[in-house]
Parts: structure tokens; C-alpha cells; sequence
């Protein structure tokens, strides 16, 4: 070290070497006496070197005053080995924040070294146990998997038996857990403030009990978890989310001796740790939800999906896309889209891709023939779209391909006139569709707008367009996610059917819950128009059940699928009745014997029907609204 003038500070404090220093990051106090008077302040970094250290502190230090630098960390050790003596060597200025550079120089080198060398074990133990969590993070596992192994990591960082993880579920405010053990399939569950662990994690405080049994919170009778040589046991809950704990470490029966203060600080660290990795474990587990989700999504649509890179090599491809392309699952992928595109019959999706990948740009191609591998020819509508990464780098291309042969193009043209299921019948039975029918028992549906007559008088035709145009998609979705049959639009009026082509035992109760539901988009509809200001329109609703005949009428040359029969004339009648009751749904007496354990209706007696002879007994669906 060369050698040192009298009253010189030591220069392994100030050495320039930086390889005898040493900075570490550890929570440190700072007491000493100015003006007669003991103050003290804490500080976070200590710049070690040859028998002594600098740190930054607050406050101001003359040259030869004594201070002692505590340690709060080294709970294990007794209270006087946890400070150091120092003599204060030399104090500079940090600008700009207003702090100090206090070198420092030990008294007792041999309490030094104690001191610093406790420092780096508990350090190290930390440092240990924080890694042993981590590890428990794999984004392939399961989140089950990864609570194991987080308690097994928790059960050797801590020197203890037995590991427990509760994790908090908010809506039931409940916790629960289950032993890490493989194969183990039993759970614990235990609600929040009740027990020893449930006031944990009410409390959101370390719980350190040295003995179980004499504890006030322990609850036997719902806290089995703990069997009966459990003693000693630490409860610490997790770093909180949103300002509730996500969950609670409980360690049981620590293996030499109680629990200390030492193993309290370090499982706060590692409660922290672990309350880092379930997030991510979740995160990763979302993750994994969400692209199974997308991919069982991609293998069930009837659309052709096929992705290529940067250089024009197959990614990926879904059921549909190695249908339509005759694309081989696995001996294809890395192939480039030239060789699977081959051919001249193939030139126009080649060359859209080649454009795709060249200029990073979208475009669709119509009705473009694709030739497969085994000769069969398709018609293909085929969209190129650029895949793109969150911050716009180009990452390849992607290929939709939708097959519009002669058949699917029939198919997609009827099931805008007709439900698929009849469709369905018609392809079946292509170039000879009789005229005539079949009787069929069906429940029937008609809705019709209040006064369109009045409304179309006041309003602008485009006005009235767009109202139906608002009106008929919702309507007809809801039918049909009912599984009916939309037969005819008759002015503002729907007719649907349930019951054919398919016919199910549940046609009438099917009926009356998409009854229901018209109600609430037609509310959605009118609270939109209200926003607007524009007029609320108001609808009535008949249902029936009966015999009717289905099949086609019309001509040879030009004919409906429909239904005709006494129950789609009382449909009709029980709907303009509507306005008379001021009830919003009405149905005949079948209807209401197939719904009437499901759905509330109440009798409103028997009228008189045109085209009846007798009365009818009518029914309302109760439909929470208030009369019309």
C-alpha cells in the first residue's frame, strides 16, 4: 500500500484500485454525537475496503468523530455484535442532491470481519432460496406443477418439514391448497379470517408461532393441514396485488429449533419471489389458454389458413388449409410456397404470395383455380394479408383461402334465403326438389312492428331502411340461435319456424326463450334509437304449436320452402291480439302446456279469433315488462 503519513487517513479507504473494493446494498443505521446530542439516520450503500468503508449519508460528519453503523439484518447475532465502531477519516460533498461521502475507518477489525462475513451468509441464503423459486417458473408447466415445486424450493430454503401454499380466491374469499406431493390429490380450503392461516391472510402480517397447539388462532376443527406433530409453524403472506394478498407461505416445523427473526426476513423475501412467479405463471398460463383457444378456433372453421416467414417457408396451416391444398401435416412445413404452389394451374395464388412476401402488402384474389397434388381442381377466393409484430416489423404472410366450388358456392348463396338445414335437403336432393310437402308438427313464430304504417309515414325512406336494417339481423340471429327456421319476411313481419326441417321435442320452449329474447335486443334497439332521438318502435309476438304442411309450393320453375296451416294463421291472430290485451307475447294452449314449468305465463281467458269458430284460449309470457 506505500506508506502513510501521520494523521493521514488509511489509503485502502480511498484506493483507486477498484479491484480492493467491495459495494454492497444492505440496510445500515448511523448514530452518533453532535452538539452533546445523539442523532442518528439510516442509509442503504456501503463501499467496502481494506479496514474500513464510505457511505452516503445525509448528514454532516467532522474528521475523528466516532460513529457506530448498526445492522439490522443480523438478527441472529447478539445486539452488541450487530454494531461497529467507526472513526469518521474524511467527509466530501455529492452534488447535486445534497448528501455526504463519509469515509470511515474500523475500530475492531475482527468485529468487521464477523459482521460482514454474517452479512454474506444471510445474503447468500437469500440470494439461494430467491433462485430456488425462480426456477420453479417453466412456461410449459402447469400451474399446479409450479406450486409443487415452489414449495418443495420453499421447504429447503427455510430448513423445513413441510411446505404449504394457499392461493386466494377474491370472489369466494376463500384460500386453498394442496400438498405437494406427487399424485396427491387432496385439497385444503379454508375462508379468509378464520384460523390460524386465514388470519394471516386477513391480517396481511407474518405469523410466527413457536408452538401450534398453544396459539388461539389455531382451529382444529377446519385447519387439518396441520397433523399432529406439527409445532412450530410461520405464516407469511404473499406481496399484495391491487391491495389484497394473493395468497399465504405457510411453513411448518422448522428443523433446528424455532422459526428466528432471521428466517421471518427471509421468507418475506421469498413470499415476494413467489408472489413475482405466480404472476408470471399465469401470465404464461393465459398465454397457453389463449393459443390453444385460437388454435382449436383455426382447426374448426371450414376456411383455409396457411402462414409463411420472411422467406416464403410454410409455418403453419390448419385442417381446413391442408384440405383445400393437399398440404401434408409435418413433411410439408419448411417447404417454400413455390414448390407447394407449383404448377401453371397455380400461378395466380404463386404469384399473389410472392407479391404478398416482396411488398409486405395485402391483397384478394376471386375465384382463382388451385390444381392439389391428386388432380382434384378447386375454385378458390384466397386473401393475402402481412403478419406484423407489435411494433409494425414485418414477419411474413398469411393465406385465407375460402373453397367456392360450384356445390359450396351453392350452399353459401341458399343459406342467405333459408336455415342450413334445408339447404342441406335441397343439395341433397339437387335437380329433383318436388313440389308439394309433408304434415309436420312445428311450433310457429310472427312478429310484427307496431303502427310501420304510421312510422313509414313520418319517416324518411332512408330512415326507415336503416331502422330495418338495425331491426331484421338481430331478430334472425336470435332465431336462429335458437335453432328455428326463418320461413318469410312479410313486410316488417317475421315468420320463423321451429320444426322443420329438424324436428326436436323442445321446438314449443325454444320458441318462447327466442321470444323472450327479441324483447331484450328489441330494448337494446329502441335505447340506441333513444340516443339518437330518434322514435322507439314497439313490437307484438304470436306463438303456436300445431300440424302444418312443409315442404315446397310455388311452381317448377320458381317455388318456397314454407309452411301452411291453421297454426301460422292463429300465430297471426294471437299477434294483432296483442295490441287489444296490451301484452307484448301471447300463445295458444299447446304452447303454454310444453312451457309453462320453465316459463311464467298467465291465462288471459278464451277470445274469439278470425277464422275460428270457437274461442281460443289465450296465454301471456310474463316477460318482467311492464303492460303495454
Amino acid at each position: 500500500m506505500g506508506e502513510q503519513k501521520k494523521g493521514q487517513p488509511p489509503k485502502a479507504v480511498f484506493s483507486r484500485r477498484k479491484s480492493e473494493r467491495l459495494t454492497i446494498e444492505v440496510p445500515v443505521s448511523i448514530r452518533a454525537k453532535r452538539s452533546g446530542r445523539v442523532t442518528s439516520e439510516k442509509t442503504q450503500t456501503l463501499d467496502l475496503s481494506r479496514g474500513g468503508a464510505s457511505v452516503v449519508a445525509k448528514g454532516s460528519y467532522r474528521s475523528g468523530v466516532t460513529v457506530r453503523l448498526g445492522f439490522p439484518e443480523l438478527t441472529n447475532l447478539p445486539r452488541a455484535e450487530r454494531e461497529l465502531s467507526a472513526r469518521v477519516v474524511r467527509v466530501g460533498k455529492l452534488s447535486p442532491r445534497r448528501q455526504n461521502a463519509v469515509a470511515l475507518r474500523f475500530e475492531d477489525l475482527s468485529l468487521a470481519n464477523l459482521i460482514f462475513s454474517e452479512l454474506l451468509r444471510v445474503r447468500t441464503r437469500v440470494s439461494s432460496a430467491l433462485l430456488e423459486v425462480f426456477k420453479a417458473l417453466n412456461p410449459g408447466a402447469e400451474m399446479a406443477t409450479v406450486i409443487v415445486d415452489i414449495c418443495w424450493a420453499a421447504e429447503r430454503a427455510m430448513e423445513a418439514e413441510k411446505a404449504l401454499l394457499f392461493t386466494r380466491d377474491r370472489q369466494e374469499n376463500t384460500l386453498s391448497a394442496h400438498l405437494p406431493i406427487v399424485g396427491e390429490s387432496e385439497r385444503f380450503h379454508v375462508a379468509v379470517g378464520e384460523g390460524l392461516v386465514g388470519k394471516a391472510a386477513q391480517d396481511g402480517k407474518i405469523s410466527n408461532v413457536p408452538n401450534l397447539n398453544k396459539d388461539r388462532r389455531f382451529r382444529p376443527a377446519i385447519e387439518k393441514y396441520f397433523d399432529k406433530r406439527t409445532s412450530s409453524v410461520l405464516c407469511i403472506p404473499l406481496s399484495e396485488e391491487g391491495g389484497v394478498s394473493p395468497g399465504v407461505l405457510v411453513v411448518l416445523n422448522k428443523r433446528y429449533g424455532a422459526f428466528t427473526r432471521e428466517d421471518e426476513n427471509l421468507g418475506k423475501a421469498v413470499a415476494k419471489q413467489i408472489s413475482l412467479v405466480l404472476r408470471e405463471a399465469r401470465l404464461f398460463e393465459n398465454v397457453r389458454s389463449l393459443k390453444n383457444y385460437y388454435e382449436r378456433i383455426l382447426e374448426s372453421v371450414a376456411t383455409g389458413i396457411v402462414t409463411f416467414d420472411q422467406l416464403g417457408n410454410l409455418t403453419t396451416v390448419n385442417r381446413a388449409g391442408s384440405e383445400i391444398f393437399g398440404i401434408r401435416a409435418g413433411s410439408d412445413y419448411s417447404r417454400g410456397f413455390r414448390t407447394l404452389f407449383g404448377g401453371a394451374a397455380n400461378a395466380r395464388i404463386a404469384s399473389l404470395t410472392e407479391d404478398l412476401l416482396a411488398n409486405q402488402r395485402g391483397r384478394k384474389i376471386y375465384d382463382a383455380r388451385f390444381l392439389r397434388s391428386d388432380e382434384t381442381s378447386l375454385s378458390l377466393d384466397v386473401d393475402a394479408l402481412p403478419m406484423q409484430d407489435t411494433q409494425g416489423n414485418f414477419l411474413g404472410g398469411v393465406l385465407v383461402a375460402e373453397d367456392i366450388t360450384q356445390e359450396q358456392r351453392l350452399m353459401n348463396t341458399l343459406c342467405r334465403y333459408m336455415a342450413r338445414e334445408v339447404a342441406e335437403q335441397v343439395l341433397q336432393h339437387k335437380g329433383q326438389t318436388p313440389l308439394g310437402g309433408t304434415r309436420a308438427e312445428v311450433t310457429v313464430l310472427l312478429t310484427d312492428i307496431r303502427n310501420f304504417t304510421t312510422i313509414s309515414e313520418q319517416l324518411d325512406p332512408w330512415d326507415i331502411v336503416e331502422l330495418l336494417n338495425a331491426y331484421f339481423p338481430r331478430i334472425i340471429n336470435v332465431i336462429f340461435r335458437h335453432q328455428g327456421m326463418v320461413d318469410k319476411f312479410i313486410g316488417d313481419s317475421i315468420l320463423a319456424v321451429f320444426g322443420v326441417p329438424v324436428p326436436r321435442e323442445d321446438d314449443a320452449l325454444r320458441a318462447a326463450r327466442a321470444a323472450v329474447e327479441i324483447r331484450k335486443q328489441l330494448a337494446a334497439i329502441n335505447e340506441e334509437r333513444t340516443r339518437k332521438k330518434l322514435m322507439a318502435v314497439e313490437m307484438g309476438i304470436g306463438i303456436t304449436s300445431g300440424t302444418v304442411i312443409s315442404g315446397n309450393i310455388g311452381s317448377e320453375r320458381r317455388m318456397d320452402y314454407t309452411v301452411i296451416g291453421d297454426p301460422v294463421n292463429l300465430a297471426a291472430r294471437l299477434e294483432g291480439l296483442t295490441k287489444e290485451v296490451k301484452r307484448r307475447i301471447l300463445v295458444n294452449e299447446r304452447v303454454h302446456a310444453a312451457i309453462r314449468k320453465e316459463i311464467p305465463c298467465e291465462s288471459l281467458g278464451e277470445f274469439a279469433v278470425k277464422g275460428k269458430r270457437e274461442k281460443v284460449p289465450v296465454f301471456a309470457v310474463k316477460t318482467g315488462e311492464e303492460d303495454l
